[in-house]
Parts: C-alpha cells; structure tokens; sequence
C-alpha cells in the first residue's frame, strides 16, 4: 500500500509540471493540441495566446522527440513548427532554434507547399509539406521542469546571474521577466527562512538582489511580484542605505542599497 502510493504522488509531481490539465507530458516537454484546425500562419498566434503560459509551436530535434509527440497525437496529423520561405529554401523552425533532425516522408519534402506537418500519411509520425494556407491542429509545446540552468524547489525555478552579470535594481528586474524563453519569470521574492538560506546557498561569494524595493525612504517596502511581504531578514541596522534590497554575502540576510549600483540578482519563475 505505501509503494502504491509513493507511486501516486510520484506521478502527480510529474503531472504537475504542465501549465494545467489540458497539457500532455511526454519526455522533458508538455504539448498542447488545439481542438479546432487554423492555417500554419496562425499557430504562433494560437501558442502565445495561451494565457501565463510560454509556449511555441511544436520543434522536433531528435527521433525521441518525435516519438514522445507522436503518442500525443495518436496519428492525427498536426502543424509542425517548420517552414521554408520558398520552395527551393532550407527548412527553418519558427522558433530559430537548428534544423538537425528531420524524418520526411518517402517523397518528402515535395514541391506541394512549404510548410510542414507531422503524420503525414496519418499511419506513421513522418513528416511531409502542405500549403500553408492549409487547414490543421496546432500543436504548442512548453517546456516541463525547470529549464537548463535553474533550480527547483517547492514548485517554482529559480535563475542566480552569478557575479559576472551585475546590474542595477530595476535591469534586473526587466531581465527576470525575459530570461528563459519557456518561461515568464519575476524578481525573486521570499516568503520564509527555508527558502532565503535556498536561495543563499545559490550564490556564491557575491551580494545578490532580490526583488524588493521601496519608491522613496519613507515608504512601506514591496515585493516585485506583488506578494505579501509576510517575511522578513533584515541585517541588524538595516534597512538605512538605500530604496532596493540584496542578500548580504556573508549571511543571506537582507541589506538595503541605491537602486542604480550593480550586483548580481535571482529570478524566479513557477513550474
């Protein structure tokens, strides 16, 4: 009974790493399949207008990946993300990222379109090339877990710049927002003991920002998020020195600071 449920939870954590329920995980990516068919024009539209979520049409980079995409369309044919801009082009993906698997179709890629799209010929996951202007699925993917290089704990991710990347306050700040592709991230903000010595023992030897401020020195003090400040670890003294405030190198607790000096910083992001 106890194995049973150690199993239970341990797929529910897995599940819980997709947006919501009407996510599929396969492997290290969640897919979404649209209901409704829209021209491939029309995916990344379909894709950013999933709300709080950062996702992209589907990009295929190896066989596993394919395969993983493949089960969750169970045979239907779908928009890949790839394209070319005529039809003697290279293929591309919508997101930029390289070209450096395919598996086309006999035949494939022909002169028929210049887009393309997975399950061709509907009884295998090859691929083969459709007017553009042809109607299909769309198929967004996100990623699932936290990306290459953040850290997970207790249901969100988190990003340290390390020392060779220090920034004012409010850069920082900006570049939270815009860290990881995959995902809309924020200023870090902290809410407990537990999770300030985590994310101390992040850094190392350097002084980090974290994402509260205040508009001037006679204001009330204000987590970037928007979270209630129901935590607080300020060092002996403090605050006195300025409007934003770091984690002291030496401690992990909290000191104030001018907004315009430059140290490193953590951003956070939920899972």
């Amino acid at each position: 009974m106890k194995l049973i449920f150690l199993l239970l939870l341990a797929i529910v954590a897995v599940a819980a790493r997709c947006p919501n329920q009407d996510w599929t995980q396969q492997g290290d990516h969640c897919y979404w399949i649209s209901e409704f068919k829209v021209t491939w024009s029309s995916v990344k539209a379909v894709c950013d207008s999933l709300t709080g979520i950062s996702a992209r049409p589907a990009t295929i980079h190896d066989g596993v990946e394919e395969t993983n995409l493949a089960k969750v369309l169970q045979g239907k044919r779908a928009w890949l993300g790839l394209f070319r801009p005529y039809a003697i082009a290279d293929w591309i993906w919508e997101d930029g990222s390289q070209v450096n698997f395919t598996d086309w179709a006999a035949d494939e890629p022909s002169e028929n379109g210049n887009c393309a799209v997975i399950n061709y010929d509907t009884s295998t996951s090859q691929w083969g090339t459709e007017e553009c202007s042809a109607d299909h699925p769309a198929v967004c993917q996100t990623a699932s877990g936290c990306p290459e290089g953040w850290k997970e704990h207790e249901g969100k991710c988190y990003w340290w710049s390390t020392n060779s990347n220090e920034i004012p306050w409010e850069d920082a700040a900006a570049e939270c927002q815009t860290k990881d592709p995959w995902y809309p991230g924020q200023f870090v903000s902290i809410h407990s003991q537990e999770q300030n010595d985590f994310l101390y023992s992040m850094t190392t030897d350097s002084s980090t920002w974290i994402g509260l401020s205040r508009a001037e020195s006679s204001a009330s003090w204000t987590w970037a998020d928007g979270s209630n400040l129901d935590f607080i670890n300020w060092k002996s003294g403090e605050p006195t020195r300025g409007d934003c405030a770091f984690l002291y190198y030496t401690s992990g607790e909290w000191v104030s600071l001018p907004c315009d000096d430059t140290v490193a910083f953590l951003c956070q992001a939920d899972l």
